[in-house]
């Protein structure tokens, strides 16, 4: 792996293991149910101030751009990075751009490489 790869696997491990402690925080104080989480991203849509809704719908935006990408450049970065990316967003947002930046850095390494 390059510097940049593991660069990036590192910010984005880190943006995935604090946004996991907040939500473990908030689990340990409101139950592990499904239920109250998904109150909780309701009231953060509906009374949340002007901010943390901005942040949540640009949360929602780039989620929503991490499968189109995984279908618009799956032949250039192959259909396991992917599949993964789309996976990776049960993990969170950061792995799966993570896995997008690394297939695609490859991919244009590859085409730089001189053909043997």
């Amino acid at each position: 792996m390059r510097a940049k790869e593991i660069f990036t696997l590192l910010l984005c491990g880190l943006g995935w293991l604090v946004s996991y402690g907040f939500f473990f925080r908030w689990h340990q104080a409101n139950g592990f149910g499904v239920g109250p989480f998904l109150e909780a991203w309701v009231e953060a849509f509906t009374r949340s101030p002007g901010y943390a809704t901005g942040f949540i719908y640009d949360l929602l935006s780039i989620t929503a751009l991490v499968p189109f990408l995984a279908i618009v450049d799956r032949k250039r970065i192959g259909t396991r990075a992917a599949v993964g990316m789309v996976l990776g967003l049960s993990l969170s947002v950061s792995m799966s751009l993570a896995i997008y930046l690394i297939a695609l850095w490859r991919h244009h390494a590859s085409e730089a490489a001189p053909s043997a």
